[in-house]
């Protein structure tokens, strides 16, 4: 009699057991994240050349009100970012630093500003102010480099739509997925350029603040014209690179005035032969 109540006891557990797996491994599994690897890409040939919203309202560190355009009128490198990210942020920030420590032609404050917006909602002045005391900025680009939040957190993602830049919240990895991309705005307000984050250096940001800046350049710089024209942006790969088809194409002329030439002598000296 035991050896049958022992029987039945251990089927209902383990047909409890059955019944209540599925749930049990549901409950433990960790959600797909499916990431779609478009989102770190802009189109930019149709955001090219949009118009930022000069009166879009930011606030620095301290809670002080400026908009976008108080910081235009000369070239702009513009900065999407989030205050509380672990890292990723951090690193495109603080790879600008170092690549604007060896910018030569132009001087932060002076020629061209930057400025840094997070689109996370849920920043505020306390981790603005964390994530610059983390970055540590050099003085002397303090004075041309704003860090901001957006004064109407339900407006950002308007404002970021409107340049091509989409992210979005991970709750398997708690982070937020986006584009790394530095985006250069002209003195009127237009975007010009976007360069993406770890592939470009000093001679991509001269050339894209250059080019931001192309209708009110000094004589002094014809030379930054002469060497930006040996050099054209490659979508692909987020950046400036040698511009092949021209040397090609000069190499060809070179080619064939160097044949004219020749065949002009060899034509002169065989006609005064024959004389």
């Amino acid at each position: 009699m035991k050896l049958v109540g022992c029987r039945a006891a251990l089927l209902a557990i383990l047909a409890f057991c059955a019944m209540n797996a599925p749930v049990a491994a549901e409950y433990n599994r960790v959600p797909d994240s499916a990431i779609d690897l478009d989102i770190f890409k802009i189109d930019e040939k149709a955001f090219l050349g949009t118009r930022l919203d000069e009166n879009y309202a930011l606030m620095d560190e301290k809670g002080n009100r400026f908009s976008i355009g108080d910081v235009t009128g000369k070239p702009l490198i513009m900065v999407l970012s989030y205050y509380k990210c672990d890292g990723v942020c951090s690193a495109v920030n603080s790879d600008l630093k170092e690549i604007l420590k060896k910018v030569k032609s132009k001087e932060i404050g002076k020629d061209f500003n930057v400025l840094t917006i997070s689109f996370d909602k849920y920043d505020n002045p306390e981790t603005l102010s964390m994530f610059v005391k983390e970055l540590n900025i050099p003085e002397r680009m303090r004075k041309g480099w704003q860090f901001s939040l957006a004064k109407n957190p339900d407006a950002i993602r308007k404002f970021t739509d409107s340049l091509g830049f989409k992210y979005f919240w991970s709750p398997r990895d708690r982070t937020f997925f986006h584009p790394n991309v530095y985006i250069v705005v002209t003195p009127e307000g237009r975007v010009s350029r976007y360069l993406y984050a770890h592939t470009i250096g000093p001679k991509d940001i001269e050339l894209s603040l250059f080019e931001a800046d192309l209708e009110h350049s000094k004589p002094s710089e014809v030379i930054n014209l002469l060497v930006s024209y040996c050099y054209s942006y490659n979508y692909k790969e987020g950046k400036y690179s040698l511009n092949i088809p021209l040397f090609v194409a000069l190499g060809s002329l070179s080619l064939g005035v160097t044949a004219f030439v020749v065949s002009a002598v060899v034509y002169k000296k065989s006609h005064k032969s024959n004389v």
